[in-house]
Parts: structure tokens; sequence; C-alpha cells
């Protein structure tokens, strides 16, 4: 039997175990949503805030108490808060990557902007002051300074526009790799959280019941993505159940034939009590 590959691991960075991933990646993500609050602050010194900067630092508020009760479930190994928690992980790292992409795209508009005013500048300003030099070059040396000075003003401008594509690719790296972490940090949530839910052996019918909201919460938690929490699927799920009421309807079924031939038992002796009876 083939054995399937799966992407989630079983350990953290290859050698230490899961329960300490999961909780430096949640004390790494405190800092980062704790980061929020001065982000807020930065308004009172002056510096203006995007409409996208205020969602992210208040998205991150938001998170910040989900996560100090996360790194309370690393202690306590509640499988069910630890399942939410990769929820949510999940759906963070998603709007992470999101930000990522558009402050990386604005900041390449923004640079190509600058690099294309500042260069535009620079070569109207040395036309004109080549034309002013080259009059006065006929009526006082001092031209030699006006063009070196404008020469000099050419060469920072085609440097700042040959430094752009080295900027791009150094910062399309650097977002590349923490996006990659990232990805990483996630699965290692996944997997701690999956790791609890087969040590405790949990799965959407047993542990709780399905009328309070605590069984319906874990109910639709293990659900999505049965067999990936569980080992199991809808199918042995569900093949289970009917194995169990199968045998429950045949040992029903069998309990209720063994009552009929007692009841045709009893009402046989009765008959022959009253046939005595008659008799005598």
């Amino acid at each position: 039997m083939k054995r399937r590959l799966s992407i989630v691991p079983k350990a953290f960075l290859f050698f230490f175990p899961l329960h300490l991933g999961a909780e430096l990646i949640i004390a790494i993500g405190l800092l980062n949503k704790a980061s929020g609050f001065y982000g807020i602050l930065s308004i009172f010194t002056g510096h203006p805030l995007s409409v996208m900067e205020w969602i992210l630092n208040i998205l991150s508020l938001v998170t910040l108490p989900l996560y100090i009760m996360a790194f309370q479930t690393i202690h306590t190994r509640n499988a069910l808060r630890m399942v939410l928690f990769a929820y949510l992980y999940t759906i963070d790292t998603l709007c992470s990557v999101g930000f990522s992409v558009y402050f990386c795209v604005h900041w390449f508009t923004e640079k190509a902007k600058v690099v294309a005013a500042s260069g535009s500048e620079s070569s109207s300003s040395g036309s004109g002051d080549v034309t002013t030099s080259a009059a006065a070059s006929m009526a006082t040396n001092a031209s030699a300074d006006v063009y070196r000075r404008d020469s000099a003003a050419d060469s920072n401008a085609i440097n700042k526009s040959a430094s752009l594509p080295q900027e791009t690719a150094t910062t399309i790296t650097i977002t590349v790799v923490f996006l990659l972490v990232r990805l990483y940090f996630n699965l290692i949530i996944l997997a701690y959280a999956r790791q609890l839910v087969r040590q405790q052996n949990l799965r959407p019918h047993n542990g709780s019941n399905q009328s309070t909201l605590k069984g319906r919460v874990q109910y639709i938690a293990l659900s999505i993505a049965q067999s990936f929490w569980t080992g199991s699927t809808w199918s042995s799920t569900s093949a289970a159940l009917s194995s169990s009421s199968s045998s429950s309807s045949v040992s029903s079924s069998r309990r209720s034939n063994l009552d009929e031939a007692t009841t045709r038992l009893n009402s046989d002796f009765d008959d022959v009590d009253d046939h005595q009876y008659t008799k005598e």
C-alpha cells in the first residue's frame, strides 16, 4: 500500500516538537499584532495613514486578544480551540499575503513616479543650463563649473533610474522569503491542531452535545476537511453509522421475534391449563 505524500510537517524545523514551534509562532504573532497599536499612535506624530494602513492596524488590534487566548491554549491543550485558531491563522495568512502584495505594488508605483519625475527635471534643467553655459563661455571661465554640476545631476538621475531594478529585485526577494516563512508557520499551526485532535480522538459527533453551542461549533469545525483533521472521511463515518444502525436493527428484530415466541408460548400454556380445568 502506497503512502500518501503530505506537506504537513511532523516536527518544527525537522527536529523540534510541534507544540514548541506553535508556541514560538504565536508569540511572534503577538508581537506583530501589538505593533498595530503603535501604528495607530503614529498619527500623533504627524505621519498620515492611508485607508489600507488603517484597516491593517485595526485588524491587528482586533485579533490580538485571540492570539493571547491561543497562547494560553498551548498550555491547556484544548483541541477544539486550537482548531478554531488554526482557521483564524489561515485567514490571517491570506490577509497578510494580500496586504503584502498591495503595499509592494504601491511602493513600486510611487518609486517609479519619483524616479521618472527626477529624471525629467534633471534633463530639462540640464538642457537649459547647457545653453546658458555655452553663451557664458565666451565671456567668463565659470562655464566649466556649471557644466560639471549639470553632468553630476545627470549622472545622479541615471544612477537613480539604474538602481530601481536592483531595489525592485531585492524587495521582491525579501517579500517572497517572508511570505514563504509565513506559509510554513501556517502549516505548523495546522499540524499541531491536527495532532491534538487525533491524540484526544475528537470527532464531529463526540465530546459535546450537538444541541449546545460548543457541540455545533465542534461539528462545523471538524466537518470541514474531516479527512485532514481526523483521518476519516464521510464515507467511513456513514458506513460506521449504517453498520451500527443495521446491527441495532438486527438486534431489535431478534428481540421482537423472541418476544413474539415468548408470548405464543405463554398463550399455549394458558390454553393447556384451561383445557385441563374444563376436563376436571
